[in-house]
């Protein structure tokens, strides 16, 4: 196993993503080392929610049909990873003052979400080899990332907003939904797995636009 190869195709998707996001708040770049502490917690979040995921195993097996299987993989995988990353993201930035405006919310949550993206990214290039690579790298970090900030966002809008409270929790559930969605996709055998395109760029799509909306308001 080349190593350093492996370690290359990983973790330089991930570093571009962060700064292609970070970028999108040109007025104010959040600091360097906050980006950091939630990318490397976003990684660390893998582990907690590999293994939820195993003692959920049995309830994935047991789902045969396609629309239970749907169920499944979004409460099962969905939810627990992006509850993970939630997790990571608000125990990264929760109480630094440089989290101060909405989009912050946006970029910190996709910066989790890209570490665990890097991590899953590096260990399923270790099991299937570097071709891998170059799908996860695009196309399974920015869906991290979009899923992951779709949460940042409704946080943000409790948070900045006055919003209700229970609209952090309705951006998790619809966050979890969608990463259900894309795993149905590829599992699926009875639909193509090539639906995942679409998905993901419509997510990064409303979360492009929740950006521009956040730093024009």
């Amino acid at each position: 196993m080349d190593w350093p190869a492996l370690l290359a195709v990983s973790l330089i998707p991930g570093a571009l993503w962060v700064w292609f996001f970070n970028r999108q708040d040109s007025d104010d770049r959040e600091p360097l080392h906050l980006l950091v502490r939630s990318f490397l917690l976003g990684m660390a979040a893998v582990g907690a929610a590999a293994f939820i995921e195993y003692a959920l195993s049995p309830l994935l097996a047991a789902a045969t049909r396609p629309a239970a299987r749907l169920v499944a993989l979004t409460l099962c995988v969905g939810l627990v990873e992006e509850t993970a990353k939630l997790t990571a993201f608000l125990l990264a930035v929760g109480r630094e003052p440089a989290y101060n405006e909405p989009v912050d919310g946006i970029i910190y949550a996709v910066t989790a979400g890209l570490g665990f993206a890097t991590l899953e990214n590096l260990i399923y290039t270790a099991s299937f080899g570097l071709p891998v690579a170059v799908l996860r790298g695009l196309v399974a970090s920015l869906a991290h990332a979009a899923f992951s900030g779709v949460v940042g966002y409704s946080v943000s809008g409790v948070r900045f907003v006055d919003k209700p409270k229970g609209t952090a929790w309705t951006g998790l559930l619809i966050a979890s939904f969608l990463h259900g969605l894309y795993n149905f996709f590829i599992v699926e055998e009875s639909v193509p797995a090539w639906l995942i395109l679409p998905l993901v760029y419509a997510v990064y799509r409303y979360l492009a636009g929740r950006i521009h909306k956040v730093r024009v308001e």
